[in-house]
């Protein structure tokens, strides 16, 4: 077993996943489908669609492996912004959500003199008590949903759920899709808000990451 650890290690540090998959995937495609293909023979086409499933597949574990593990995970004592990242069972929705900039939010704020600290959530449960944790002023949501929900593993978590609810949470981002109707969990706290209105990509998490509006709004959320 150990073995086998060290094994996986060796690939994820080795080799840039992000840049090489497609190309591999795409090279044994194009060579198969030259030798076998073109013989109409069903048996090569079925072993094919195996592997190049099986490429994605070990893409996705991998990528989320490296992500979750290089995630730093201190907490500070005081007041703090919670960056909150949704991990499912599922490695294809991991990999289909994380992107690169999502793990550097923490030292953004932080080169902004603004305390932070990244937290994995599975369950309704766990994301219930950030919000309503007296030193979480901000919360920003990494994972899939729309612009009223929250996916879960357990199943959709509805925000108008939290109506009621003591939280200390000033200002709310949704960095998840937010397509669809309802509103977003800002308007159930009472507080101001982010979301991306649409479908998410990860040039409107890297833009809005990066922008002076997000250190301005994270930073107003402690008075």
């Amino acid at each position: 077993m150990k073995q086998s650890n060290g094994f996986i290690k060796t690939i994820v540090k080795t080799y840039d996943l992000h840049r090489t998959t497609a190309g591999l995937i795409l090279g044994v495609m194009l060579t198969w489908s030259f030798f076998y293909l073109s013989e109409n023979n069903m048996g090569s086409i079925i072993i094919l669609a195996a592997i190049i499933f099986g490429a994605i597949y070990l893409y996705c574990k991998i990528r989320t492996y490296k992500f979750f593990k290089n995630l730093e995970k201190s907490v500070p004592s005081g007041d703090h912004v919670a960056v909150i990242f949704v991990k499912y069972k599922s490695a294809f929705k991991n990999a289909a959500y994380l992107h690169t900039k999502e793990n550097k939010i923490k030292s953004i704020l932080y080169s902004k003199g603004i305390l932070a600290a990244n937290y994995i959530i599975k369950t309704s449960k766990e994301l219930e008590s950030l919000l309503m944790n007296k030193h979480i002023r901000a919360t920003i949501i990494c994972g899939h949903g729309s612009r009223h929900i929250l996916k879960l593993n357990e199943g959709r978590y509805v925000y108008c759920d939290f109506l009621g609810k003591k939280t200390h949470v000033k200002y709310v981002v949704q960095l998840h899709c937010n397509n669809g109707e309802g509103k977003p969990l800002c308007e159930f706290i009472g507080c101001s808000g982010f979301d991306t209105k649409n479908y998410t990509h990860t040039r409107d998490v890297d833009q809005y990451i990066s922008s002076s509006n997000f250190i301005r709004s994270m930073r107003n959320a402690f008075k």
